[in-house]
């Protein structure tokens, strides 16, 4: 058994996945901040010993997360992802199954019940009058208000 236990898992991961976990490694290590320039694509396949089609791959994923950007002038840069823009549009109920529909209901759960706690410690008169303010203005309007 011992002989087991010393064999490592082989990395089933395709070569381009491996190169984006490298890249994103490179941006934190470098402490890159938004706006700063990364190294272009020849340079990366040069650096990591890959082709280009393959840097060009990875660097197409971390675009379409959001994390870079290519800007005249400047190259590539880093940018601060669209992280809402980024759920909408794989979050739609009709294309999600069932289990990650209710993965997404218990985070929303969670997120609501931490959530609360802060709102009751930071919460001040002034939120309290706008909040009657919004239910009065409601109720005239005779709108049914459902909780």
């Amino acid at each position: 058994m011992d002989l087991l236990n010393s064999i490592r898992k082989i990395d089933t991961s395709s070569l381009v996945d491996r190169v984006e976990t490298k890249l994103v490694e490179l941006l934190q290590a470098k402490q890159l901040k938004i706006g700063d320039s990364i190294p272009t694509e020849l340079e990366l396949c040069s650096s990591l010993g890959v082709s280009r089609t393959v840097v060009r791959e990875a660097l197409l994923r971390l675009r379409m997360m959001g994390l870079i950007d290519t800007k005249k002038k400047k190259g590539t840069v880093i940018t601060s992802p669209d992280i809402f823009g980024i759920l909408s549009k794989s979050m739609n109920p009709y294309i999600l199954d069932e289990e990650t529909l209710k993965e997404i209901f218990e985070i929303r759960l969670t997120l609501e019940i931490g959530m609360a706690d802060f709102l009751f410690r930071n919460i001040t008169p002034k939120d309290i009058k706008e909040l009657k303010a919004i239910v009065e203005n409601e109720l005239s309007n005779g709108q049914r208000l459902s909780f």
